[in-house]
């Protein structure tokens, strides 16, 4: 049996995307604005750059909030969810087919907001089974009949707001960019370079990430080459 994303499936989505993306994207643009001003030296022109930089800067960003809800909505209505005799399997554009038999599921989990998550044995062996697919509750009852289904009442506070990872990673940014003590630095440049080779591993591993995304993700080393640069521009006093 094949289910799909309803007809309508995605304008939930889509508010839960500009609601976490925009305040996010905001914060992360005033905080590029404030390490560009404190490392620039001072001058009367300053507030007329301003004026420039920050209309092409929130062009730039809405431009970049279009692209992204454009690329999802394309990926969440090529959903497929199959159920057969044997397994399940989850099809979606430009991104890796997972496939778990029944014997190999490890466990199956309903969270708050209603999604189901099925856990393979094998590692990366994730689906993800979205509340905006269609007979949500025909394909809950067949899972119930495969393995119990765990009602998850408290989640992790990290899983919970995701956006914690990206508000440490500015606090991290802001420490090495506008410090000039050196243990500072040191431990704050150190901290978010392994957060985002972390960061970098596991999302190029998990195959719920379409490959359009994972290509993107290699512009973090520019990142890091950045961070590295001023770590030892600052650490060896040459400032």
């Amino acid at each position: 049996m094949e289910y799909k994303i309803k007809a309508d499936g995605f304008k939930e989505v889509q508010k839960k995307i500009i609601l976490t993306t925009v305040p996010m994207a905001l914060i992360a643009a005033s905080v590029s604005i404030y390490i560009s001003t404190v490392n620039t030296e001072s001058s009367e022109n300053d507030i007329d750059v301003l004026f420039v930089i920050i209309p092409v800067l929130l062009c730039t960003l809405g431009y970049g909030l279009y692209k992204a809800i454009k690329q999802q909505k394309i990926i969440l209505e090529s959903y497929r969810l199959v159920i057969d005799e044997e397994s399940i399997s989850r099809e979606q554009f430009n991104t890796s087919i997972i496939t778990i038999p029944f014997i190999q599921i490890a466990s199956i989990t309903k969270h708050k907001n209603g999604s189901i998550l099925i856990i393979g044995k094998n590692k990366g062996d994730i689906i993800v089974i979205p509340t905006q697919i269609e007979n949500y509750n025909e394909i809950e009852k067949k899972l119930e009949t495969v393995n119990p289904i765990k009602a998850i009442k408290k989640e992790n506070i990290l899983l919970r707001n995701p956006a914690i990872f990206g508000l440490a990673a500015i606090a991290l940014m802001v420490c090495v960019y506008t410090f000039e003590n050196k243990i500072i630095v040191g431990i704050s440049g150190s901290l978010l370079i392994s957060f985002l080779i972390w960061g970098f591993i596991s999302l190029r591993k998990n195959k719920n990430i379409d490959n359009k995304t994972k290509k993107g993700l290699w512009w973090v080393f520019v990142v890091i080459f950045s961070i590295i640069a001023n770590m030892i521009f600052k650490l060896s006093g040459e400032y």
